[in-house]
């Protein structure tokens, strides 16, 4: 009986120890080789994989744009390639949810790249798109002030190779789930 005992206390004591020296599990979430998250298994109770969906709908029989990029998390882009004023235009919001103060009106070049973009009281011009670099002028119109002029500002983007393209650009069949036309 006293054997038992024994046993049975080496063994609630081995686990004790065991326990608290025990490496706690970690579940690594890498890119390209490096790790960009990482987490204790324990402290995870559940992972939820999404896949984003996009739906491109034609509202040209509707409204006066042209088509409406719906994303399943809410955000949209509008596009207009042919206003009143012959402009193309891209409106963008983050959110179904968000009033039309918190859209970004993007006013197009003919090939595509921005010209004018406007949010809430900012009014960026840009201009000059050669390599990756670009001119803008910024004007906040809630501040009494001058705008600010910027010559050669630099970008990660090549615009030499966009220059010439043609715009609206063709949609690919891999970023669009779901068609509407």
């Amino acid at each position: 009986m006293n054997t038992k005992i024994s046993v049975f206390i080496a063994a609630i004591a081995f686990l004790l120890l065991s326990a608290t020296t025990a490496e706690a599990q970690n579940v690594y979430f890498k890119k390209n080789g490096a790790t960009v998250f990482q987490s204790t298994i324990s402290d995870i109770d559940s992972i939820i994989f999404r896949t984003p969906e996009l739906y491109a709908i034609d509202v040209s029989k509707d409204t006066d744009a042209d088509l409406l990029l719906l994303h399943n998390d809410g955000s949209y882009a509008i596009f207009d390639y042919a206003n009143e004023f012959g402009q193309k235009m891209l409106y963008l919001n983050s959110s179904i949810n968000n009033t039309v103060d918190s859209t970004i009106l993007v006013v197009l070049y003919d090939n595509g790249l921005p010209h004018i973009i406007v949010y809430e009281d900012i009014t960026v011009v840009c201009a000059n798109f050669n390599g990756n670099k670009f001119d803008a002028l910024i004007y906040n119109r809630s501040e009494e002030q001058e705008p600010y002029y910027y010559w050669g500002l630099e970008s990660n983007i090549d615009f030499s190779e966009l220059i010439n393209s043609s715009f609206p650009p063709s949609l690919k069949s891999d970023q669009i789930k779901h068609a509407i036309f």
